[in-house]
């Protein structure tokens, strides 16, 4: 079974240990090294010259992995976990939203999702025995007269879309290990990739977990929680370890209600990462769900854990530096009180959107992604993000650099764990 115990253990599945290791880190100033340096050989925290040093990796155990393997997607049967989402359900996009004073029913900008076929034939997705590649596609007509959002926050229709691919996994799971390996993720001027898990219904009533999440050249990574229930995340449970900061904005309060309630995201300080910055290099995401805690690891691609190779993944001895975001559910169940089901069984979803009221709203003007459009795009063109995205000059751009290559998606299971 999976142990929802506080971020700074070591989460040993052991009852007994478990009492018999009070205090950890936050004795550290009260009670002295002699003190903290006890606990800290008791939990498995690395020592520094006798001093625990706070966020180092955890020493691993050789106890027999919690996790079994469930679910695999990776090469020539990569797509057999998935469906293609194809409708233009901006349910799924995110939801209601305001802009400008204007209410709109769209976020994700001018993508146009094809379907399996479309996405093989047009050379969209392709496949091999250890590698599944996503691209950006080319432009089609627009075909019933689709509404984005420009710059101005207002609401116009494009006579062409840009064709992608929206994935959205056939079984859903309550409660998971769940990986995603890759040598290369999607990023540039117009891109808005995202790996995430959706809860079923009307968004957000099944929740949501964005696991891996970008814009364009400076919108960096970010890993948030939408919940339709009110749950706020105790701050000194978040932030034992290290600081993680709510990047949203909410206090930690995870409910979600647009405009004014947009989820929790509490991201660890000084884990800077951005599409530039993280896209190009391999490495793995992963997230670890359990009925008390969900933490997100992003691992380079020399930091990744041995445990993997072999299926049999221990993620309580994973070194703590590599939690990039994390959410104390069962520590926090005084202002969470439904902390075990904030989340509904989730689907495993992936995409690659363009501009919208991320991309095009945030992070394009005066970061260079403006000045990219007005270098290439016709003279009198005004350096938009749909302008860019929706020119055959930004194909060349998009391949080079928008696309997916991704070794693997893996979930696992423990003993509470409910594939549906």
């Amino acid at each position: 079974m999976a142990s929802d115990a506080p971020l700074l253990q070591s989460e040993s599945h052991d009852e007994a240990s478990e009492e018999a290791r009070p205090g950890r880190m936050r004795l550290v100033k009260m009670l002295g090294v002699a003190v903290a340096t006890a606990a800290a050989v008791s939990s498995g925290v690395c020592l520094k010259g006798g001093v625990p040093a706070v966020g180092a990796p955890q020493m691993l155990r050789a106890t027999p992995s919690p996790y079994h393997l469930d679910t695999v997607c990776q090469g020539d049967t990569f797509f057999d976990c998935f469906e293609f989402d194809t409708p233009w359900t901006c349910v799924v996009a995110g939801g209601h939203k305001v802009f400008n004073s204007k209410s709109v029913d769209c976020s994700e900008g001018p993508t146009y999702y094809v379907s399996k076929e479309e996405a093989v034939n047009k050379g969209i997705v392709e496949v091999a025995d250890d590698y599944t590649v996503i691209r950006a596609g080319g432009l089609t007509p627009n075909p019933d007269n689709r509404t984005t959002l420009n710059h101005f926050g207002a609401l116009v229709e494009f006579p062409y879309l840009r064709e992608s691919v929206r994935l959205q996994s056939k079984k859903s799971w309550k409660y998971m290990l769940l990986v995603m390996k890759f040598e290369h993720l999607p990023f540039g001027c117009g891109t808005w990739p995202a790996f995430w898990t959706l809860g079923p219904g009307q968004w957000p009533n099944g929740g949501e977990l964005d696991i891996m999440e970008w814009g364009n050249l400076h919108l960096a990574q970010k890993s948030s929680l939408h919940t339709v229930q009110n749950c706020t995340l105790k701050p000194q449970a978040v932030n034992t370890e290290t600081w993680y900061p709510d990047t949203n904005g909410q206090g930690y309060n995870c409910y979600t209600q647009y405009p004014d309630h947009i989820g929790c995201a509490p991201g660890r300080t000084g884990f800077v990462g951005t599409g530039p910055t993280l896209g190009p290099h391999p490495g793995v995401f992963a997230m670890q769900w359990t009925a008390g805690v969900i933490k997100v690891f992003y691992f380079p691609e020399n930091e990744i854990p041995k445990d993997l190779d072999t299926d049999s993944p221990q993620p309580h001895t994973w070194p703590l530096t590599n939690v990039i975001s994390y959410y104390p559910l069962k520590e926090s169940a005084a202002t969470c009180e439904k902390y075990a089901d904030v989340l509904q069984p989730q689907s495993v979803r992936l995409n690659q959107a363009f501009c919208g009221d991320w991309a095009e709203i945030s992070g394009w003007w005066g970061q260079g992604c403006d000045f990219l459009a007005y270098k290439t795009l016709p003279a009198g063109t005004s350096p938009g993000c749909n302008d860019f995205i929706l020119s055959p000059t930004a194909d060349e751009y998009l391949k080079e650099n928008a696309f997916w290559n991704i070794t693997y998606i893996k979930i696992f299971k423990d003993g509470e764990s409910d594939a549906l």
